[in-house]
């Protein structure tokens, strides 16, 4: 995942910067799901967490339940079966 990091940082600087917000979500998406695809979906609720912040603030209701269903799912892969129902 560091790799992945290292390669998309520079990008989610520059749509921060530049106000392309949707574009910093599908960057944080993707690494999130880089995080399930080797096996450490804990790394992944932070990615989520990032998501949460933007789609919270101009994220519209859709976009809202889509997130909310994947922060449930990641929490689930993570066993904290507490935190997915909320």
């Amino acid at each position: 995942i560091q790799a992945a990091e290292f390669i998309y940082s520079p990008l989610i600087g520059k749509y921060q910067a530049s106000g392309d917000l949707p574009k910093v979500v599908d960057i944080y998406q993707k690494l999130a799901d880089a995080c399930n695809r080797i096996n450490h979906p804990e790394s992944g609720i932070e990615y989520y967490q990032y998501i949460q912040d933007i789609v919270e603030r101009i994220g519209t209701p859709a976009e809202k339940a889509r997130l909310y269903n994947n922060m449930g799912y990641q929490y689930f892969l993570t066993h904290d079966y507490k935190a997915a129902i909320t």
